[in-house]
């Protein structure tokens, strides 16, 4: 999947559509790299397999949540 830039991006799916709080999961490949970018909303992190590395901050572990602000 393509996304605007040309960069890769993964499949995502919409658990919950809603105005105030949209629920989406994605499942990354164990390569793939998002590189640096940023949201216009909030955004929380439930990490319920694996890991994930978010540049410096460290990896996060199964059952580890991260929140970042939008913007």
């Amino acid at each position: 999947m393509i996304r605007a830039g040309g960069l890769p991006t993964q499949p995502v799916q919409l658990l919950l559509e809603s105005e105030k709080l949209p629920v989406l999961r994605t499942r990354f490949v164990q390569e793939y790299s998002a590189g640096e970018h940023w949201h216009d909303f909030d955004t929380w992190y439930f990490i319920t397999e694996g890991n994930m590395r978010f540049g410096h901050e460290g990896i996060y572990e199964t059952g580890d949540v991260r929140q970042v602000s939008g913007g």
